[in-house]
């Protein structure tokens, strides 16, 4: 008998030109076992391929022998690599890594360590992954065991080639860590996409399909689209993330004034840089064609310069232009102190806006906010100070070198005040009586520096702690409209003086000199008249002409000298006759009806009557009275000193009632209060004492019991 082996036994196949019939279940094959050789019926070899009978056959080149639709086979798509100790299925696939696989697909390349491959056409460029062209998962990916794989303290690296998309409701960072990972390819998450410390990125787009994510790169910007929420810290250069945000700048402590000031990341260093880059950007001049008495600004340039919170010591005065916000980022959090205590330091504009500010240790004659002064003088008379201040505010560049970044072009007419500046939520913590710095003051309202018939400032909610100075002064034909207002150890809470005029609602005024001070009226006439007749002894009747209105109506703007238009006398006027026989007496006009338009004349009822006889043909000069109107003011132990520390009861202070409200030389105050008595006063006539009960007048004194009684009595 001869033997052959089962490999070298002739194929059964047309194609070949020696025939073999087919093994049949009688045929015998023999086995040999040892020195013994049996003669076996094939017939009955089904006996011993029994379930649990383990067979090994391998066939040429490591290929492992298959069971295939019962006949024992071994392909060359299933190959064990015993010195690689790995495993290679499918068909073109080359695997020479070692402790990996290829587990199907075909023209994979896999020559990496403990690298497993799952697809086709992937080519292994890492050692210790699993390769996989789409994983799919309905729920989580796990681990593989018990331990999160957050432990395992490895990275997961995801390339174009090797895996295109990780497809999940959630990607959650319990089961994925990509601490020191490289993704070049996309990952889509139809839900949340969690990083439980650090997700990093030159570009980061969120709200669209895709995150493209690199190895962070602190030079390069990027985009972020959506929202963005972190409860952390954000690493890298944002400046490109935030979009420029039109008209505003931005000035911070850690800023630099060399910067292009648009984002927050760009701040500049100085208000003062801020203003000038405003001033530059505008594109005036501001004019409105339709309406010369409400300016516009061309291309609606109106800024707003967003301060972070810091101390900011600035180069003052501060031209502010008009239609600018000045905003602190929190109340109380931004602070300005002036190089120069001694001169003003903010100078406001028509529509500005101030809020949030500390201003301190200007020193008086200086002011927190007051209007700008020209170069030209602004019909104020030119002094050094003045000449030292414009030169500050508009040529501060030229002085220090940078005229780039600080000069402005000085203003060749006064603003225009049609909506008034406004100042809001500010505290004004300045002066020192004891070493001869008494404080600035808040604001100055200084009439004369602006034109228009508004020369006006408002302000809400601004405390003034201004030891030894003025709270808040309006003077030359000013006038103000006060909120809130709180003045502490101030020479007087609030001064009128010059024709200035202000009317304050719930505000208060605690210890210093005055509370409330109005002192005489405008330094010069603002509307003359002649007398056209005789004026009687004891009568409250002057006939007048020639009361021309003092402005041109187109514009606004005033004729000649005259300092603010009128069109006409009016209640709240005062006025002098020059032929009276008591020379420089005030009266008031209490209404004024016209006679005669053309030739401006008018018959005038005064609130007092006359003490003379006064012949006709004088000259009328009416003045602004410096006035003061007040709602509902609180005063607090006024008269007990402009030093807190001794003006508190607690440490000595003593108030005087007399100098609550205090009006000179023909001015007035008109007010109700209350002070730190619980005294109640309508004016200095009239008021309710609130210790006894009793109510107290220029010309009566009686109980409140005795006024109520007798009513009590009537009613029943």
């Amino acid at each position: 008998m001869s033997f052959v082996k089962i490999t070298e036994l002739p194929l059964v196949n047309d194609s070949f030109t020696v025939q073999v019939p087919g093994l049949t279940a009688g045929d015998v094959m023999p086995i040999v076992h040892g020195p013994t050789t049996y003669k076996v019926e094939l017939s009955t070899l089904n006996e011993y391929f029994q379930l649990g009978v383990t067979l090994s056959a391998a066939g040429d080149n490591g290929q492992v022998q298959v069971n295939d639709f019962d006949n024992l086979s071994a392909f060359k798509g299933f190959i064990y690599k015993k010195d690689l100790s790995g495993v290679q299925i499918g068909y073109d696939n080359i695997l020479t890594g070692e402790y990996s696989s290829i587990l199907g697909g075909g023209e994979n390349t896999n020559a990496r360590t403990n690298t497993h491959v799952i697809g086709s056409k992937i080519i292994a460029e890492v050692d210790d992954f699993t390769l996989v062209n789409n994983l799919s998962a309905q729920y989580l990916l796990y681990a593989g065991n018990s331990a999160s794989s957050n432990e395992w303290y490895q990275a997961f690296a995801y390339t174009n080639a090797q895996s295109g998309r990780l497809e999940q409701p959630q990607l959650d960072s319990r089961y994925v860590k990509l601490s020191g990972s490289t993704m070049t390819g996309s990952l889509c998450t139809l839900g949340s996409l969690s990083a439980a410390e650090y997700l990093y990125g030159k570009k980061l787009a969120i709200g669209t399909d895709t995150v493209q994510g690199f190895d962070i790169d602190y030079a390069e910007t990027g985009t972020i689209v959506g929202n963005l929420s972190v409860t952390g810290d954000i690493y890298g250069n944002l400046s490109a993330a935030l979009g420029i945000i039109a008209n505003t700048v931005f000035v911070s402590v850690s800023g630099d004034d060399e910067n292009d000031g648009l984002t927050m990341f760009t701040p500049f260093r100085t208000i003062k840089r801020a203003a000038a880059f405003v001033a530059k950007n505008q594109y005036g001049p501001f004019s409105n064609a339709a309406n010369p008495g409400a300016p516009g600004l061309k291309d609606n340039k109106q800024y707003t310069i967003w301060v972070y919170a810091g101390n900011y010591e600035e180069e003052n005065p501060i031209y502010l232009p008009p239609s600018t916000s000045l905003m602190s980022d929190n109340l109380r959090r931004a602070s300005i102190y002036p190089k120069n205590p001694t001169f003003d330091v903010l100078w406001q504009n028509n529509a500005n806006y101030t809020w949030g500010f500390t201003f301190r240790n200007h020193v008086n004659p200086a002011a927190a906010n007051a209007f700008p002064i020209l170069s030209a003088g602004s019909g104020k008379p030119w002094t050094t100070r003045n000449s030292a201040m414009t030169a500050i505010a508009y040529r501060y560049g030229t002085i220090s070198g940078r005229p780039d970044l600080y000069d402005i072009p000085s203003p060749n007419t006064k603003p225009f005040i049609v909506t008034s500046p406004y100042v809001q939520g500010c505290s004004s913590i300045t002066g020192d009586p004891d070493i001869g710095a008494p404080g600035g003051c808040g604001i100055r309202v200084d009439g004369s520096l602006v034109n228009g018939f508004l020369r006006s400032f408002v302000l809400d909610s601004f405390t003034q702690t201004n030891q030894g100075g003025i709270g808040i002064h309006i003077e030359n034909n000013g006038y103000a409209q006060l909120v809130s207002t709180f003045t502490i150890c101030c020479s007087a809470g609030v001064q009128t003086n010059t024709g200035g005029q202000c009317s304050i609602n719930t505000s208060n005024a605690s210890f210093g000199e005055f509370g409330l001070l109005a002192i005489g009226k405008s330094s010069a006439p603002v509307l003359t008249a002649d007398t056209t007749s005789i004026i009687q002894f004891n009568t409250n009747r002057v006939a007048i002409s020639g009361a021309f209105q003092t402005y041109n109506p187109s514009t606004y703007l005033t004729h000649n000298s005259w300092q603010i238009p009128i069109s006409a006398p009016y209640d709240g006027l005062v006025f002098t006759i020059s032929n009276d026989p008591i020379p420089n007496t005030l009266y008031s006009v209490g209404s004024a009806y016209v006679v005669n338009p053309d030739d401006a004349a008018y018959v005038l009822t005064t609130k007092t009557l006359t003490d003379n006889t006064i012949p006709s043909r004088g000259t009328v000069n009416f003045y602004l009275k410096s006035q003061i109107t007040s709602s509902s003011h609180t005063f607090e132990y006024i008269g007990s000193g402009n030093v807190l520390s001794r003006a508190l009861p607690s440490l000595g202070g003593v108030g005087n009632p007399d100098r609550e409200a205090v009006a000179l030389d023909g001015a007035s105050v008109y007010f109700t209060s209350t002070n730190n008595f619980g005294d109640f006063k309508v004016g200095n006539g009239f008021t309710i004492v609130q210790e006894n009960g009793t109510i107290e007048g220029r010309t009566f004194s009686r109980s409140i019991l005795s006024l109520v009684t007798p009513l009590t009595l009537a009613l029943e």
